[in-house]
């Protein structure tokens, strides 16, 4: 189907970029629902609290997703949806982060 096609070509697209395979999965979910919680990546990668918050840590610092919100009300959604956008993000040094 055409959504499977664009499920692989996303995979192709940002597993080079380093993002595990479950973090790929996460960002799909964000890209179709409009956004993930730290509960839906648990349902659907089956990690832990401390994992799931890691990896969605790991995809805000990239530029990939953004936070809203605060505790159990936090939402992410997806900042930048083509590799080249995250490449380029990844260049610029973020303050705190290095």
């Amino acid at each position: 189907t055409e959504w499977r096609m664009e499920v692989e070509d996303i995979h192709k697209e940002w597993t080079p970029l380093g993002l595990s395979e479950r973090q790929t999965d996460g960002l799909i979910y964000a890209i179709r629902a409009g956004q993930i919680t730290r509960k839906d990546y648990i349902e659907i990668t089956s990690v832990s609290h401390q994992t799931a918050t890691r990896d969605l840590l790991d995809m805000v610092h990239r530029g990939i997703l953004r936070p809203e919100g605060a505790g159990r009300n936090r939402k992410y959604r997806v900042a930048l949806v083509k590799r080249a956008e995250a490449e380029k993000a990844q260049q610029v040094e973020l303050p705190g982060l290095a």
